[in-house]
């Protein structure tokens, strides 16, 4: 099954300090549709990040809650379920290379 969107996620490592900084982008059918730009965090905050901003972005069912605030569709299961996506998370050596 062809994949409607795909998120990539690029992260570094903090040299100094540890945790990791991170850029996202958001690929529609094979075109770019949104470049996230470097933030502190990684790994499933990527998917959070690509989550947000396509709920702000056409898909308003993301922002959807129960009566008690939690929300009714896990992030991942979402991407995957019903919008089709895949993604990849890279880590890279150098800043420039994000």
């Amino acid at each position: 099954m062809k994949t409607n969107y795909h998120i990539e996620g690029r992260q570094v490592p903090r040299r100094m300090y540890g945790g990791m900084y991170c850029t996202v982008r958001i690929f529609h059918k094979g075109e770019q549709i949104a470049y996230l730009p470097l933030e502190y965090g990684c790994d499933s905050y990527i998917l959070q990040r690509a989550y947000e901003w396509l709920g702000e972005h056409g898909h308003p069912q993301l922002k959807e809650c129960y009566e008690n605030g939690y929300p009714k569709y896990a992030r991942s299961q979402y991407l995957r379920d019903v919008l089709h996506s895949s993604y990849s998370i890279i880590t890279v050596a150098r800043k420039r290379d994000l």
